[in-house]
């Protein structure tokens, strides 16, 4: 658990009992792929490479970012362990236009 405005919140994960990350419903919708672009780790600010969630690997925040937009800068969340820098990772990679076009 952890604080947000002076509110104690439980992440998902607390209440349902599964991992904390990004989740989905239909698994016909999504595919696994293995690639460079998921193992890249990015700085608050780079420009985003590729359009999709992206996740901090030392707090598991999560952000939408679309490819050429810069990602959240280093005040966009604090951790509670400020010894631990922001690094964020693609999670999930969002398909721009129809997949043969």
């Amino acid at each position: 658990m952890f604080y947000v405005c002076g509110i104690l919140v439980k992440p998902v994960a607390l209440f349902y009992g599964e991992p904390f990350m990004a989740q989905y419903e239909d698994k016909t919708e999504v595919t696994h792929h293995v690639a460079d672009k998921f193992r890249l780790s990015l700085k608050p600010g780079t420009t985003v490479p590729h359009s999709g969630i992206y996740m901090c690997l030392n707090c598991r925040d999560e952000v939408a970012a679309n490819r050429g937009d810069p990602l959240p800068p280093q005040n966009h969340r604090q951790h509670s362990d400020t010894s631990k820098p922001i690094v964020w990772r693609l999670l999930v990679a969002t398909q721009n236009g129809p997949p043969n076009g």
